[in-house]
């Protein structure tokens, strides 16, 4: 279920981290979030060193950013997205 209008694929506030990623940190201040527009509306957490990723999809508009209302947290020592 979606909190706001998303022309996109709705993902849920809190997810865990990506398998296939190696976003270790250490704390909080080690991550960041990310507006994804690539193909989709979705919010990324990323290392706060870490560049954002290039889109070989299609940007997308969308209706609110993302990553309103939410927040980057060090979790198991991966970033992952978290509700304020």
């Amino acid at each position: 279920m979606c909190a706001t209008v998303c022309y996109g694929t709705c993902v849920v506030a809190a997810e865990p981290p990506s398998k296939d990623a190696t976003v270790e940190c250490g704390g909080n201040d080690d991550c960041r979030l990310h507006a994804n527009y690539c193909d989709t509306c979705r919010c990324d957490a990323l290392r706060a060193d870490a560049e954002a990723p290039t889109c070989s999809g299609a940007k997308v508009d969308c209706f609110v950013d993302p990553c309103r209302g939410k927040v980057a947290r060090c979790v198991n020592s991966a970033c992952t997205t978290a509700p304020q």
